[in-house]
């Protein structure tokens, strides 16, 4: 990864923890394991710096695909769960 700033490196390397916490469960339903993906998507474009919509331009605002796998991880699995 190029050029992050100081909250894209803590934001990217605290959802990678999230996603590789959660990867690890075995009680996970269908639903769930499709957003785990989805968000697994979302951190591999942030760390190859390519634009969400055409994964052949480079992201003007990587912050993006944080913020979407965020949202995900918040949506379906709230942290009061675990």
């Amino acid at each position: 990864m190029n050029q992050l700033t100081p909250m894209q490196k803590t934001m990217y390397e605290f959802l990678k923890q999230t996603y590789d916490n959660l990867a690890k469960k075995a009680n996970l339903t269908q639903q769930e394991k499709c957003e785990l993906e989805l968000c697994k998507d979302l951190l591999k474009a942030f760390e190859a710096g390519q634009d969400l919509r055409n994964p052949n331009t480079p992201n003007t605002d990587r912050t993006k695909a944080l913020v979407e796998a965020a949202k995900l991880l918040s949506k379906y699995f709230p942290i009061d769960r675990f």
